[in-house]
C-alpha cells in the first residue's frame, strides 16, 4: 500500500471530488463541496462595488457606497476630477508669513481657492 507521499499529485480540485480525512479515530471520506461549505463563498459583484461592513455586530459583507467625488476606476479608489469645489479661504494673513506660504502651495495644488488678504 503506498503512503500519502506516494500517491499522485491533483494541480485542482473540482466540488465531486473527494477527500480522505480522519474523524474520531476512523477513516472516513469527504467530498471537497461539503469540506469548504464553511469556508467563505465565491463572491460575484457587479462593477465598481466596493464590500465591507457597515452594520454593527456580526454578520456578512454589505455593499458600501464610495461616496460623491470618488469613483472605482481600474480596481483603484479614485478622486473624480472636477468632484468637488475647492473650498475659499478667507480672512487676513496679518504678515505671517509661513500662513501665506500654506496657503499659496494649497491654492498651486487646486485645494483651496487663497482668497485671503494681507
Amino acid at each position: 500500500m503506498p503512503t500519502l507521499e506516494q500517491l499522485p499529485q491533483v494541480v485542482a480540485a473540482n466540488a465531486p471530488d473527494l477527500v480522505l480525512l480522519e474523524q474520531k479515530g476512523e477513516t472516513c471520506v469527504v467530498s471537497v463541496a461539503t469540506l469548504l461549505a464553511p469556508a467563505q463563498p465565491r463572491l460575484t459583484l457587479a462593477s465598481g462595488v466596493l464590500l465591507g461592513r457597515v452594520s454593527t455586530g456580526p454578520g456578512g459583507v454589505e455593499p458600501i457606497g464610495v461616496g460623491s467625488g470618488l469613483a472605482i476606476r481600474d480596481g483603484q479608489l479614485v478622486l473624480q476630477a472636477n468632484a468637488s469645489v475647492a473650498p475659499t479661504v478667507t480672512g487676513a494673513r496679518a504678515g505671517n508669513v509661513a500662513l501665506t506660504s500654506l496657503l499659496s502651495a494649497l491654492a498651486r495644488l487646486g485645494l483651496i481657492v487663497d482668497g485671503s488678504t494681507t
